[in-house]
């Protein structure tokens, strides 16, 4: 992505046409990262905050979230161009984003934003994990001459990670490998036993996500919960359901009753992004049970926010008789014939 738009800029520089040559390129360039598969979503903003370029793999126009707004008007601000990215790990949408400031005359006029989903991420990487395990093994290979060490502290190591490269092509994520040579090649199977932890924790969250809401499950709860306790600092949970979501359900359909879900977890997303902090946490735990993870001076703004919020959107899910009504009829659980 960053030579990519690299190029675009000289090219439109050299060619004379001006600001306009350069969205231009920027349109003509998105559009061929998308189609390669290198970004899911991609746009970029000028300096006054307007999109001027975008694309995505779905076709649908971008809605940039406050905090992305608020990272790339501070990128501007302090024209931070001192590394050619910033990424940030969005864990409810199990992406990766990237911040790319674009300058021209040492000054940052454009910044570009890149999402990259963590789960095509992964298949890159084990696509990809062996040749590269095995061209720098090769390298380092050639750069030593030495017969006896050659066979001890290269040979053996280096089948070791290869065969680790083969299981974990094959998906064993849990496997780890022991070399002890006291110079890179260990320092490397270090970075292989690492890589391969990550890709085991971020396919252990893909599939504990809520397929529904697509926010962290059970067994990520606990261990955020069961971390956060561990590190001794204060911290606030909140569980929260929907009162009479089986009569609603019931009367409405399933299908009402998944909007009603999807409402409610984007609207607490919405609270976490307005009122709460960096560190705040939010999971599903599977139907209308939501768990939420923040601190003693963020949690009560949090929850005015939602509850105000949810008394105003959830009136617009019921039918026009049942507002006017003020109330929906529904068969108790307890009495088949009674309402």
């Amino acid at each position: 992505v960053h030579q990519s738009i690299d190029q675009t800029v000289n090219q439109a520089l050299s060619s004379g046409k001006g600001r306009q040559g350069l969205i231009e390129g920027f349109h003509e360039t998105l559009k061929a990262l998308v189609s390669s598969e290198a970004a899911n979503e991609i746009f970029i903003v000028d300096k006054e905050g307007k999109i001027v370029a975008q694309r995505t793999a779905h076709g649908k126009p971008v809605t940039p979230s406050i905090q992305d707004m608020e990272r790339i008007q501070n990128i501007i601000d302090l024209n931070a161009h001192d590394q050619w990215s910033y990424p940030f790990i969005d864990r409810e949408k199990n992406a990766i984003d990237t911040l790319m400031p674009i300058t021209l005359d040492n000054h940052v006029e454009y910044v570009l934003k890149a999402t990259y989903d963590l789960g095509n991420l992964q298949d890159a990487l084990r696509a990809v994990y062996v040749p590269v395990i095995i061209t720098v093994l090769i390298v380092i290979f050639i750069s030593l001459s030495n017969t006896v060490a050659l066979s001890t502290k290269i040979v053996r190591p280096i089948k070791t990670l290869h065969e680790a490269s083969k299981q974990i092509a094959k998906g064993e994520l849990g496997l780890q490998v022991r070399v002890k040579t006291n110079d890179e090649i260990e320092e490397l199977a270090r970075t292989f036993n690492f890589m391969t932890r990550q890709l085991a924790r971020m396919k252990e969250i893909a599939e504990d996500a809520n397929p529904l809401t697509k926010l962290p499950g059970n067994n990520v709860i606990h261990e955020e919960i069961d971390h956060r306790i561990k590190d001794g600092k204060k911290f606030i949970v909140v569980h929260c359901d929907l009162d009479n979501f089986k009569i609603f359900n019931d009367g409405y359909g399933i299908g009402a009753g998944d909007v009603v879900i999807r409402m409610t977890a984007t609207l607490f997303r919405e609270a976490l992004e307005k009122c709460g902090g960096p560190e705040d946490f939010l999971g599903h735990e599977g139907g209308d049970d939501f768990v939420l993870v923040s601190t003693p001076q963020t949690i009560k703004p949090i929850a005015d926010f939602i509850t105000t919020e949810f008394d105003r959107r959830s009136k617009l899910l019921y039918s026009k008789e049942d507002q006017a009504r003020g109330y929906i009829l529904g068969k108790e659980r307890r009495s088949k014939g009674d309402e």
